[in-house]
């Protein structure tokens, strides 16, 4: 049995065309792809091996990103809690003047402070995690282009939709779909990443609102949404690789004879 993966495609009348065609085991698919023209790179591995050096960081940034979520989402239904909480005691302190009650209201505060500063430091540990995604995400995408896929945006707006409103909800999706030859099992993967990440936006939403009117609510909420991050990072890692083993085999093809 012959493995899947990018062979010279039988159907091509030219022998010298260059053009491949995706066998995925059982049968010839409609994907081709055409390295030979589409590489303007005298070496194209050099791309495939930048490719494999930021997947390799942006799975470390996923495990970073995925602890920074399990910090974040209790810190943030404490946060609102604690600003409910000073919200209330200002008042009082307005209402009743007493002494008692502005000690309270300089306490509530300054802890106020203390947790939105350790909310910020998560939120860099995010950032960091962030920027070694996209950088994986880019060169995935030129490799992709390069090799002949399917484009329907270029590697730098593959990144420019995470960040953009409104198409950040479908552009990122579609780049990661076109990263994978269009009869690709592993497609349904992306699926599964991009809708656990849609939700983990969601809950987690969700969860900031509701710890304003229950703590318990919230804490519900945030559980909820912690499963669902890590979830979405261990999908992300599987689309990392099924991208990079695509790409690995479109590659070794350009070697056959």
């Amino acid at each position: 049995m012959t493995p899947p993966g990018w062979y010279r495609d039988p159907w091509e009348p030219s022998a010298n065309s260059g053009q491949l065609r995706w066998w995925d085991g059982l049968g010839w698919t409609s994907a081709i792809a055409n390295p030979a023209s589409a590489f303007s790179n005298p070496d194209p591995r050099k791309d495939f091996e930048n490719e494999v050096k930021y997947g390799r960081w942006a799975r470390v940034g996923l495990i970073v990103g995925a602890a920074s979520y399990l910090l974040l989402y209790p810190s943030s239904v404490f946060l609102a809690s604690m600003f409910r909480e000073s919200v209330d005691q200002l008042g009082l302190d307005r209402q009743s003047g007493l002494a008692a009650n502005k000690a309270r209201t300089a306490e509530v505060f300054q802890d106020l402070n203390i947790f939105s500063m350790a909310v910020n430091l998560i939120n860099v540990g995010l950032l960091v995690a962030g920027v070694l995604f996209v950088l994986w995400f880019y060169h995935a995408a030129t490799v992709a282009r390069r090799l002949g896929m399917r484009a329907r945006h270029s590697p730098a707006w593959a990144v420019g939709g995470f960040i953009v409103p409104i198409i950040s909800f479908w552009w990122p999706y579609q780049s990661a779909m076109d990263c994978l030859p269009s009869d690709d099992v592993a497609r349904g993967r992306v699926k599964w990443w991009w809708g656990l990440w849609i939700a983990m936006g969601v809950v987690g939403l969700a969860t900031y609102i509701a710890s304003f009117f229950s703590l318990t609510l919230g804490i519900g909420m945030a559980i909820v949404a912690m499963v669902i991050a890590v979830l979405a990072a261990l999908a992300a890692r599987d689309v990392i690789r099924a991208i990079e083993r695509a790409h690995r085999a479109a590659l070794a093809a350009m070697d056959l004879p």
